[in-house]
């Protein structure tokens, strides 16, 4: 086969050659490098290929890594001891884009090259199309397998091959945008998302802290105002994503802004976002997280959770729609979630820069953190039903005390009223007989020898 020479400025030292083909492929090194970073480093590229392809796959990895992509390739990503089924699973669910590399290998003897192009295109029918961007890249001339001939191939080979792959990729990066919301909880102004801001901008993120004031504990209680906060949420959301040309950004939440993102989730299937991070969430555990991927509106969600939260503990006491899930974690199993259990982390303990830089920041740039364990399931919240039952007979008893209060307080005034009389009756008998003297309508009133206290009568 005639080899494609490479190109002058090329950062390899010769062509781009698999030692187990027959062909040489051609990567063009000019393409103008992303002038920071940030503007594609976020996005996950998986890429797939047959274990015959593997020295291209390798270069490849290495090229796309060099030009500021995250490119994810099981013999380079998975390290030695990591069970890397599991590893590879989470890969996919966290994926942008999928490359599946395409040669006579794979298309003669499928294997595990099939199973990921059926996991991947089962992931994009479950999320919408526009969630993920599946990429058949041809190393050689050769057929493309039938479940990816929907999409528009690229010819590696070819001698701007890479710089159309690397094109199309930076397009997608444009539109997954390293961009994060922090969303604080009630009765705060959110101190760590300050904090944690300028460690996100060092990693290359945009951050955005939506501020939605000091929102007081008894304000929580009430549903009116919770669904207005609900709906400044969504506003904000679509303001900011105008704003900064974002359609799909990840968000960290704590506490009540945990509730605020899940119900504007739940209620409005138009918001998306990437990657989500939950602390001190007070959402409801059964939440429908598997219902919410599959409409497309997140990718991934990590939820930590502690073991002395004792807000998240009490909440579902007072707010009917709210849960334990920064207490005990969510009881719903999902494809997309990730939980952290943190025994002895009380609501606010998460706020720290290890945990920042150890488990947010590879979060969000799409690597694989360790998940803890999860707490078993709970039941209703029967915490919220015993309130409301005991509000009840605290209001049923106030009412029916007050009736009585108001009963006994209108029959004295009714007696009092009866025995004023407007004259009295000049009856004796004996002593005890009142003694009546007076004249032009005063009277002095007197039993036996003793007078009672009244107006003196006028002398005739």
């Amino acid at each position: 086969m005639e080899t494609l020479e490479q190109p002058v400025g090329n950062i390899f030292a010769g062509p781009f050659r698999s030692e187990k083909t027959d062909y040489t492929t051609t990567i063009v090194p000019d393409s103008p490098r992303p002038s920071s970073i940030s503007d594609s480093a976020k996005l996950s590229v998986y890429l797939s290929h047959a274990s015959e392809d593997q020295a291209t796959a390798d270069l490849l990895y290495k090229r796309l890594t060099d030009d500021g992509f995250a490119p994810w390739l099981c013999e380079t990503s998975v390290v030695g001891g990591a069970d890397w089924l599991r590893e590879i699973k989470a890969a996919l669910e966290a994926a942008d884009v999928f490359v599946f590399c395409i040669s006579h290998h794979s298309t003669s003897r499928p294997g595990f090259f099939l199973r990921e192009m059926e996991d991947a295109l089962e992931m994009r029918r479950n999320r919408g199309e526009d969630s993920l961007l599946i990429l058949p890249l041809r190393l050689e001339p050769c057929a493309i397998p039938d479940p990816l001939k929907p999409f528009m191939a690229i010819d590696l080979f070819a001698v701007d091959g890479y710089e159309r792959l690397v094109a199309v990729l930076r397009g997608r990066a444009a539109k997954t945008a390293r961009v994060v919301f922090s969303l604080h909880g009630i009765k705060t102004r959110g101190k760590w998302q300050k904090d944690v801001a300028p460690l996100l901008n060092a990693a290359g993120f945009t951050v955005v802290p939506p501020d939605f004031g000091n929102f007081r504990a008894v304000q929580l209680l009430m549903a009116g105002s919770r669904a207005k906060k609900i709906d400044w949420f969504r506003e904000e959301y679509t303001r900011q994503c105008d704003r900064i040309q974002c359609e799909r950004p990840s968000i960290i939440a704590h506490s009540f802004g945990s509730y605020l993102v899940a119900e504007a989730l739940d209620k409005y299937r138009e918001m998306k976002f990437d990657r989500v991070i939950f602390c001190g969430a007070i959402v409801r555990r059964g939440y429908p997280w598997d219902d919410i991927a599959a409409r497309g509106q997140v990718r991934v969600v990590l939820n930590q959770y502690g073991g002395n939260d004792i807000w998240a503990r009490v909440v579902e006491w007072g707010v009917p729609d709210a849960g334990q899930s920064g207490l005990r974690g969510f009881d719903k199993p999902a494809k997309c979630l990730v939980q952290q259990r943190h025994e002895k982390f009380a609501h606010s303990d998460y706020f720290y820069d290890l945990n920042y830089r150890e488990n947010w920041i590879p979060f969000l740039q799409g690597k694989t953190v360790v998940a803890g364990d999860r707490e078993v399931a709970e039941g209703w919240n029967w915490r919220f039903a015993v309130v409301r039952a005991v509000l009840f007979l605290v209001l049923a008893a106030a009412v029916m005390f007050g009736y009585r209060w108001w009963s006994e307080a209108h029959a004295v005034r009714s007696s009092v009223k009866q025995a004023t009389v407007p004259a009295v009756h000049q009856e004796s008998s004996g002593n005890q007989s009142p003694n009546v003297n007076g004249t032009e309508g005063s009277v002095t009133i007197q039993y036996g020898d003793q007078p009672t206290k009244g107006p003196k009568a006028k002398k005739p």
